[in-house]
């Protein structure tokens, strides 16, 4: 039987033939079936999600969506371009539901709900519906999954646009030339709002060609343009049209972006800590050992029971897509990141619904009692990975404490000062406790200069104001903690110090 250009979401047998059972067993199963993933990861996201302190770039986001869009179209001109269309939807979401822990994060939980169910629609397509369960499963038990569907930034939409665009591009791949055109159109779309989620999104199409070269290679051929030949040929460019189209609409975002650049001085060069931080793709060190074990296992299993049986576990297509997915875009960036360092965990949060595709595969190979004993201990793994991303900390800094402590203790006539590069971020984040305090080195304020956070005056300046004042607040950061050189000279002195995740609050008064 002659294979289409289609063929890649079909199994075959050892003999060529497709199995039409499996296929059958593939593109059916209960519709509802990728309700459940999508479900059980709301609940996962939901739980204690109002839990952990907002931390600085939740802060950005705070600052930038608490202005009307004349100022933050402003504002995405000079900086932050690269999340200015995550800005953009949240700014229409606070408006209707608040800027809460629970109202600003709930977009991030329930797009990783979008990313499960799709899971499930990928691997059921792929291999099984058994798969496509198991890897909705696994998704939702992931630490990382939790740690970025619990937060205020884009890297959760990131992950189900990545998800929802896979998906259409396997409906693509095996549709006719009539409806194919529909499923490229929307696999675009998907393509570009991934792209304006963030630009680095756009490294999942790299990821997409081997997928789309081993449909060209099934479909191959050398007859007429109404053959297999032909249709391989229309594929391709439907293809491109569509990651063009694609490209076309991030352009704008991707030349802002280089303009704005100078805004990554923050990232560090690449090290082995950040290739370590790749196994956060499996949810972290312990969930991928175990992950890794079972999908070793699977595979043996495959192999014991003959070449047929392997071919059927771990259908070429779903390795051709998986696996790019989850590697590739990572080592672009990181390769990248030689030349200029761009490399941060966050941007390949989008490659983790690969992981859990693979994983599934590996638990449906195993039987469904095994498969339920591996999904146990991937749970049982990433238990305190979860705990973990739903302490007060969990996002690395209790911004919440901060200004708690500034609320208790400040007095009337106290002033602040923010002595870290970006820290009037802590203060955008929960603004009760810095509310009645004077900021004194405050240049001009965020909105009228038309920049994300307030600029500092000249340290003339803020000498003179503070050559008056009896009692400061330092919020001390980074390296320079216990150094304020516009302090120098002028009487103040440390007479009390709170640690709050590494932010050192510090009040001085004067001698």
């Amino acid at each position: 039987m002659t294979a289409s250009a289609g063929s890649p979401v079909t199994v075959h047998g050892p003999d060529g033939a497709v199995t039409g059972q499996r296929r059958t067993a593939r593109a059916g199963g209960s519709r509802w079936l990728p309700a459940i993933p999508a479900v059980v990861t709301l609940a996962v996201m939901l739980y204690q999600i109002q839990r952990p302190s907002f931390w600085r770039d939740e802060g950005a986001t705070l600052a930038a969506v608490h202005r009307s869009l004349p100022q933050m179209f402003r504002m995405l001109g000079y900086q932050d371009a690269a999340h200015g269309a995550y800005y953009l939807l949240m700014w229409g979401w606070v408006r209707v539901f608040g800027s809460g822990e629970v109202a600003l994060r709930l977009p991030s939980a329930i797009a990783m709900a979008v990313a499960a169910a799709f899971i499930t629609l990928i691997g059921r397509r792929l291999v099984s519906p058994g798969a496509g369960l198991a890897g909705g499963l696994v998704f939702a038990a992931l630490p990382s999954v939790t740690r970025y569907g619990q937060e205020a930034r884009s890297y959760a939409m990131m992950a189900a646009l990545a998800t929802v665009a896979s998906y259409l591009l396997i409906r693509a791949l095996a549709a006719e030339p009539p409806s194919r055109r529909h499923w490229l159109t929307g696999y675009a779309v998907a393509l570009a709002g991934l792209g304006l989620a963030n630009i680095f999104g756009l490294l999942l199409i790299p990821a997409h060609l081997p997928l789309l070269l081993l449909t060209l290679r099934q479909a191959g051929g050398t007859d007429g343009p109404g053959g297999p030949a032909g249709a391989a040929r229309r594929l391709l460019w439907g293809w491109l049209a569509a990651v063009a189209v694609a490209c076309v609409v991030v352009s704008p975002l991707v030349v802002l972006g280089w303009a704005q650049r100078h805004q990554e001085v923050w990232i560090k060069p690449v090290s082995l800590k950040e290739v370590g931080s790749l196994a956060a793709l499996a949810g972290g060190t312990r969930p991928a050992l175990v992950a890794g074990v079972i999908t070793l296992g699977a595979v043996a299993v495959g192999a014991a029971r003959g070449r047929a049986r392997l071919q059927a576990d771990w259908p070429a297509p779903l390795l051709a897509l998986a696996v790019p997915w989850l590697l590739l875009p990572a080592v672009l960036l990181l390769g990248g990141s030689l030349l200029h360092p761009s490399y941060v965990f966050r941007y390949v949060v989008f490659c983790i619904p690969a992981a859990a595709l693979l994983a599934g595969a590996a638990l449906a190979a195993l039987g469904w009692w095994l498969a339920v004993v591996g999904l146990i201990l991937i749970v049982l793994s990433g238990l305190p990975g979860q705990q973990h991303a739903r302490a007060v900390s969990g996002h690395s800094e209790n911004l919440r404490q901060l200004s708690h402590l500034l609320a208790r203790h400040a007095r009337p006539g106290d002033a602040v000062i923010f002595a870290g590069r970006n820290d009037r971020e802590f203060a955008a984040a929960y603004p009760a406790g810095y509310r009645n305090l004077r900021d004194v080195a405050l240049g001009q304020a965020a909105i009228s200069a038309g920049h994300l956070l307030a600029t500092d005056a000249p340290a003339a300046v803020v000498r003179s104001r503070l050559a008056t004042l009896p009692r400061l607040w330092a919020v001390e950061t980074g390296a320079d903690r216990g150094n304020v050189p516009v302090l120098a000279g002028l009487g103040f002195r440390p007479i009390r110090r709170w640690n709050v995740t590494g932010i050192w609050l510090v009040l001085y008064t004067r001698q």
